[in-house]
């Protein structure tokens, strides 16, 4: 009897292997943590992945939102987002900004800023969208509070330099008076 062996070293495979799972952790904990709402969505225009930001700028919860048809949402339909995350699979990137927004579930309003572009498998072809969400309301809010003070100081304006004005006439019509007693005076 004979015995023959092969012997390979898997060292360095496991190695990259343990390297490649912990670029992975570090992938998901800064998707996860980001500061952004992200999302994906297929062909189709199903939820396959949501950050916590975006659940929390939804109102919604993750497990809510996986499944999601994003196709068949009034509010993407009315903002142009549908075609334009149906672009997305043409190849195309997209952007819209302001977004008066409505969730599904929620209801909770918010305005947002979307963008978008294609993720592409190992072979080159688009596989998913991928959809980055910024919630803007409290620079809305601010830009409304903004517009009501201006507005304000544009009727104080009005009121202070109609009042101006009638104090100018007024100045006059003492100096006409002035002069017209000084001449009569004399």
């Amino acid at each position: 009897y004979r015995m023959v062996g092969i012997m390979a070293d898997i060292s360095q495979t496991k190695t990259y292997e343990k390297k490649i799972e912990t670029l992975s952790l570090i992938q998901k904990k800064i998707i996860d943590k980001a500061p952004i709402g992200i999302y994906t969505a297929n062909s189709q225009g199903i939820v396959t992945y949501t950050n916590p930001t975006f659940a929390k700028i939804s109102g919604d919860n993750t497990k809510e939102l996986m499944g999601l048809n994003v196709f068949d949402l009034p509010t993407y339909k009315q903002a142009g987002i549908t075609t334009k995350i149906q672009q997305v699979f043409k190849g195309q990137d997209f952007s819209i900004s302001d977004v008066e927004y409505t969730s599904f579930y929620s209801h909770k309003k918010t305005y947002r800023n979307f963008y978008g572009l294609p993720l592409k498998n190992e072979k080159g072809q688009i596989e998913s969208a991928l959809v980055f969400v910024e919630d803007i309301t409290h620079y809305k809010e601010i830009e409304n509070e903004l517009q009501n003070k201006i507005d304000q100081l544009e009727i104080f304006n009005k009121a202070t330099v109609g009042r101006e004005l009638k104090m100018i006439k007024l100045k006059e019509k003492i100096s006409e008076l002035e002069e017209e007693i000084e001449s009569l005076k004399k």
